[in-house]
């Protein structure tokens, strides 16, 4: 068990039925669903991107759309999301704050 801070969050994300936790140096598993750390996320913080991923808004570095009306995230990390359509212009709307 171990506590890593929220600035050290870039990204949470569920694969294979795993909650996965990323930082820029290291992936971690975890036992809450992404629904639920949703409910306890700052979301002032934290965006859910996708059905699979939220991130953390200081970790995005760049912001790409697309012509389809989704977009790419390229974090931190190095890592690239896929935005979902209906939540691509709210996560630009909340990068711009």
């Amino acid at each position: 068990f171990r506590v890593v801070p929220a600035s050290e969050v870039v990204a949470f994300t569920f694969v294979d039925g795993i909650t996965h936790l990323l930082t820029t140096a290291e992936q971690l598993s975890m036992q809450p669903t992404l629904a639920a750390l949703a409910r306890r996320l700052d979301d002032r913080q934290f965006y859910q991107v996708s059905r699979t991923a939220i991130v953390r808004l200081d970790a995005v570095k760049e912001a790409r759309p697309f012509s389809d009306g989704t977009g790419e995230i390229l974090l931190a990390n190095g890592q690239t999301m896929i935005v979902a359509r209906r939540r691509w212009r709210e996560l630009l709307d909340r990068l711009e704050q």
